[in-house]
């Protein structure tokens, strides 16, 4: 499949800021219906043949169950591009991004981007800057830190600010509109986790502490759909695996540490535009919740649990030893190797490594999943699972290691990728089936 980008300018570094999209190919135009139909079990591409066996569709109760059997294949889908770039090193200031927290893209060609928790910026197809919006405070329209952002029905834009625990709407102009607080049943308003075409709104509380006394725990975490004046309760989903240290010295609680266990599972949620998808990494399943909190589906995977083994344990330590003396060579930390080793020895650890990393939902209700990393493959391609809108695999796909995914619509897909210096670029890939 060929490149489909031009050069755009560049700086006296050689550093490309940005790459203008042109039109994409009949091959890759073609992905919709390739995602919206079965497969069949083999698919043959180039001189390999890579296969993707039937799912088990079945009926529990008015719950369509999707039991797939894991994939064991070579990358079906490949990337192709970038076919649009936005970011540089230095230069013109609305081309520089920090902490790209969330990407939409629009129906006319052009993206909005939330960059630096405080702003959001509009590009056009070409990746040209056009507005912006937002800035740091707490008036109407101002953030402290956006966590996330969708496009709305229409071209217009929800952005949830963590900090201020409100969503604020801008109008497909880019003008503001209006500031809602989250609504809240509890002491604590929720923290939104993905919403939908519609503005309904996946909510997310913690609803269980441990008490100081306890070393190891898991939050429980409480989902629930917001559409309009309504509230409509989900389930718990258990939350990440984490350690509690509490300094009690002198009979009194000086500090409290919380981390996160190596090898430790997590509660996951994202949407397409009309269904949400949670899930926890304990096992290999994805629930399918519809606007009016419904569970309407489970995507199933056969994934064995796999216990975290001593091999395992030493390749984190050595994986952990190798990234603290890089940020010692770059003077961010001061390192011990073995006052470093012991730590991580000692440290504890989850029992069992996670079915899956993230996920993320398309565009079209398919649901892409990340397959976790073991030790030792932190540099390596990541590679994703992708589902139809029935929940049936049809095929995996590798990304670059620096690359976030973050939106996918049809064959495009759109993300965040970090150069050497940890400098952010939006980019957009189109990807689809190798001719062969």
């Amino acid at each position: 499949m060929p490149v489909i980008w031009k050069l755009g300018s560049a700086t006296d570094a050689g550093i490309q800021h940005r790459l203008r999209r042109t039109e994409m190919t009949a091959a890759t135009s073609t992905l919709t219906k390739y995602l919206t139909v079965l497969l069949p079990v083999v698919v043959a591409c180039s001189e390999n043949e890579v296969s993707v066996a039937a799912a088990n569709v079945r009926d529990s109760a008015g719950i369509t169950i999707v039991e797939n059997p894991l994939p064991q294949t070579a990358p079906t889908f490949v990337l192709s591009g970038p076919i649009l770039e936005i970011g540089e090193v230095s230069g013109a200031e609305e081309y520089e991004l920090d902490n790209v927290a969330a990407i939409a893209p629009l129906s006319d060609g052009s993206v909005a981007v939330a960059t630096g928790g405080t702003e959001i910026r509009w590009y056009d197809a070409d990746g040209r800057f056009r507005q912006r919006a937002g800035g740091a405070g707490g008036g109407p329209g101002e953030f402290q830190s956006i966590r996330y952002m969708r496009r709305l029905a229409g071209d217009s834009l929800l952005v949830y600010d963590g900090r201020h625990r409100r969503v604020t709407r801008f109008a497909s102009d880019g003008s503001y509109v209006r500031d809602d607080a989250v609504r809240q049943d509890g002491e604590a308003p929720p923290m939104v986790s993905a919403a939908l075409v519609d503005g309904s709104l996946l909510t997310r509380t913690t609803v269980e502490m441990p008490p100081a006394s306890t070393p190891l725990y898991r939050a429980q975490q409480a989902f629930a759909v917001q559409r309009g004046d309504s509230t409509q309760p989900l389930r718990q989903y258990p939350g990440p695996e984490t350690a509690l240290h509490v300094d009690g010295s002198g009979g009194d609680i000086r500090s409290i540490f919380i981390f996160r266990l190596p090898f430790g599972r997590a509660a996951y949620a994202s949407s397409g535009s009309d269904r949400f998808f949670i899930g926890s990494s304990d096992s290999y399943d994805v629930d399918v919740w519809n606007a009016a909190g419904q569970l309407v589906r489970i995507i199933r995977v056969d994934v064995p649990i796999r216990p975290v083994t001593d091999e395992l344990l030493s390749a984190y330590v050595e994986g952990e030893i190798e990234r603290r003396r890089q940020m010692a060579d770059q003077g961010s930390l001061t390192f011990n190797e073995a006052e470093s080793r012991q730590q991580l020895r000692d440290l504890r650890h989850a029992p069992a490594v996670p079915a899956y990393s993230s996920i993320l939902g398309t565009g079209d209700g398919g649901l892409w999943v990340n397959e976790f990393k073991m030790p030792g493959a932190e540099s390596t391609a990541q590679r994703w699972t992708v589902f139809d809108v029935e929940g049936r695999v049809v095929g995996t796909i590798d990304l670059p290691d620096r690359f976030t995914p973050m939106h996918v619509d049809e064959d495009v897909l759109w993300g965040v990728s970090l150069d050497a210096l940890d400098v952010p670029y939006v980019h957009a890939y189109t990807f689809g089936v190798p001719a062969g």
